[in-house]
């Protein structure tokens, strides 16, 4: 009647890993936040844990590790799949997520930096053995201060500051275009060593109305992501008229001519003609349509006295 005593032992299989979709963890990207996806694994298990690591400093490189597979081929047969795996700092952490998600945006990163993500299943205190993992780097600030410095017929100075606490900041990207639409260009400028920032948009034709939008850039060995643009608008100045002459003279008028600058547009631009007499302390400034190449300066004061 007696019976032997046993233990009962009660284990976990490991949990399979999470899939990583064919583009990657990575959906979107802001300033501080990144939201990933991927696909939820084969059978049962408690929850995910995403795992974050900070410190990227140079290019980093997957290291190739071989984990065995339930094999289908029979008894017996042992199988092995090659993953790609990520060596992680001290200073990373971790967020315990629910086994219902999908995705997750993540909240509180530093704009221009680069992460390490990893993402686990995982049932009681085991774990699966085929992570998957993603690097990201969020968008930079974008520029500050950005003005329009000395303008000429033919050039256009920009000034901006770069945004600070962006560690992968390498650039930025200028946009010009002209309204009329003949004039469009698209290039990189590299970052400065001082937060001032400068360049001289150069070639440019007289009185042209130019838009400019302008990107900071960050890069981190295949990755690269930018900021929102920040725009100014701004015209290259008018040729000046040449030849200012005097035509005539009386005793209250002056008659000058001039002739006209040869990229003048008389239908959106004006001359503004001035006269002085610090004798008196007289000065006048009046606008003139474009298309006049002569004015007579009537009505003046009169004093005693001609001359």
């Amino acid at each position: 009647k007696s019976r032997m005593k046993g233990e009962r032992i009660v284990t976990t299989l490991l949990p399979y890993g999470p899939e990583k979709p064919r583009a990657g963890m990575v959906k979107n990207v802001t300033t501080n936040e990144v939201e990933i996806i991927w696909e939820p694994p084969k059978g049962e298990f408690t929850k995910y844990i995403l795992m974050i690591d900070p410190n990227i400093i140079k290019e980093v490189k997957p290291l190739k590790k071989r984990v065995s597979s339930i094999s289908t081929s029979g008894i017996g047969v042992n199988r092995f799949d090659t993953i790609e795996e990520y060596s992680l700092s001290d200073e990373s952490w971790e967020r315990d997520l629910s086994h219902l998600l999908t995705s997750f945006t993540l909240p509180g990163l530093h704009p221009g930096e680069a992460y390490i993500l990893k993402l686990i299943t995982k049932t009681g205190d085991r774990e699966t053995n085929k992570p998957i993992y993603d690097i990201v780097m969020t968008k930079p600030e974008p520029v500050t201060n950005l003005c329009v410095g000395k303008i000429t017929t033919s050039s256009v100075d920009l000034l901006w500051r770069s945004p600070e606490e962006n560690p992968h900041l390498k650039a930025f990207i200028i946009s010009v275009s002209s309204k009329d639409t003949k004039y469009k260009k698209d290039l990189t400028v590299k970052k400065a060593d001082t937060p001032l920032n400068k360049y001289t948009l150069n070639l440019l034709k007289p009185e042209t109305d130019l838009s400019v939008s302008l990107q900071s850039v960050c890069v981190f060995d295949t990755l690269k992501t930018m900021s929102k643009r920040e725009k100014i608008s701004c015209i290259t100045l008018p040729t000046s008229p040449t030849k200012l002459s005097l035509e005539g003279r009386f005793c209250h008028s002056l008659t000058v001519s001039w002739v006209p600058p040869l990229m003048h547009h008389s239908n959106f631009h004006k001359y503004k003609m001035s006269l002085t007499s610090k004798d008196i302390s007289y000065s006048s400034i009046t606008e003139l349509p474009g298309d006049r190449d002569t004015f007579i300066f009537s009505k003046l004061p009169e004093v005693v006295g001609s001359g």
